[in-house]
């Protein structure tokens, strides 16, 4: 990842919690180790998004994930297929884009997850 998209995924998780004290967001890290013997281990699997949240709501937790772009950065075919694995287990998934062209900026995606959510 590269610093512009570091800074975006700050500036996001950052407006979350402030946002949703009481609700948790993680970073996921996707990425493939190898043991001292050279045996690969995958650790997460492609697609997943880069970050994902638990948001409290009264006594009902949310599954969240959310995907930061940069410039003319677009989805993968394995990030829109976790999206629909997301979307079709009730689970709530964002698009942030630095510059809002092909999702939202960090504070249109608060607006989205708290309308969403009716808050």
């Amino acid at each position: 990842m590269g610093q512009k998209h570091e800074r975006l995924r700050e500036e996001f998780e950052l407006l979350f919690q402030d946002t949703f004290p009481e609700s948790r967001i993680f970073k996921r890290i996707v990425s493939q180790l190898y043991l001292p013997n050279g045996v690969p281990i995958k650790v997460n699997m492609d697609g997943q998004a880069d970050s994902w949240a638990i948001i409290k709501i009264k006594e009902y937790l949310i599954h969240l994930e959310i995907e930061y772009k940069i410039g003319k950065d677009r989805q993968s075919k394995e990030q829109k297929n976790w999206q629909g694995v997301v979307e079709s287990l009730n689970g709530i998934y964002i698009l942030v884009h630095d510059l809002g062209i092909h999702g939202l900026t960090p504070m249109q995606a608060i607006e989205k997850i708290k309308e969403l959510l009716k808050c």
